[in-house]
């Protein structure tokens, strides 16, 4: 478990960079569509964590708005939670993907603060299939670190995009997630409502 908790720590580590780009310093997206998307995305999370009048309440509750409007919550609950999806009933899944989702903002909104000064640039986005684009980016830190390479996988959702799914130097974000899951859920016999308890214990809800 404690490998695992590593990795994921730092999978979020690098995808919290991937947000807190800088303002003044943000090149203009090379691309349009699905591109910009997640340009934008990148700009409405700094206005939020760089705003000084905002309490660690009010900015949790702007990230919890981000993440319903731009992420598929419900599609990415439903691959986490792996195997053990189709024998839980439908009110159970439920408590899951609020659980599940209050969970990630929990975890985003603590932890972009603790990076800054790092530029944000959209490379690419390429088509996979009809449905689905991978946006691929760099995150270049101004300590001289080495960049980090972070892809996003966009779906088209109506007239617009959601995310589905992060990578970071080739390792997704989803699967590292549904791995640390699955070891809960195997560790409790399968039991959905003790992962469920599990989350809510490390966000004290």
């Amino acid at each position: 478990m404690r490998s695992s908790r590593f990795a994921f720590i730092l999978i979020l580590g690098a995808l919290f960079l991937a947000f807190t780009v800088s303002i003044g310093t943000a090149a203009p997206p090379p691309v349009s569509g699905s591109g910009k998307f997640v340009d934008d995305l990148a700009v409405t999370v700094v206005a939020i964590f760089n705003n000084p009048q905002l309490s660690p309440d009010d900015k949790e509750n702007g990230m919890r708005a981000i993440a319903v409007r731009d992420f598929d919550v419900p599609r990415t609950a439903r691959f986490v939670l792996g195997r053990y999806w189709k024998d839980t009933p439908e009110q159970q899944r439920e408590e899951f993907r609020r659980t599940f989702e209050h969970y990630m903002v929990h975890i985003y909104a603590g932890q972009f603060n603790l990076y800054h000064d790092v530029s944000f640039d959209v490379k690419s986005a390429q088509p996979i299939d009809d449905n689905r684009t991978l946006v691929r980016t760099v995150i270049t830190r101004r300590d001289m670190r080495p960049p980090i390479h972070v892809d996003w996988q966009v779906v088209r959702s109506g007239n617009g995009y959601k995310i589905i799914d992060v990578s970071v130097e080739g390792v997704s974000q989803l699967l590292v997630l549904r791995d640390q899951f699955m070891e809960v859920m195997d560790h409790n016999g399968g039991s959905v409502s003790g992962l469920i308890a599990t989350l809510r214990q490390k966000t004290g809800a």
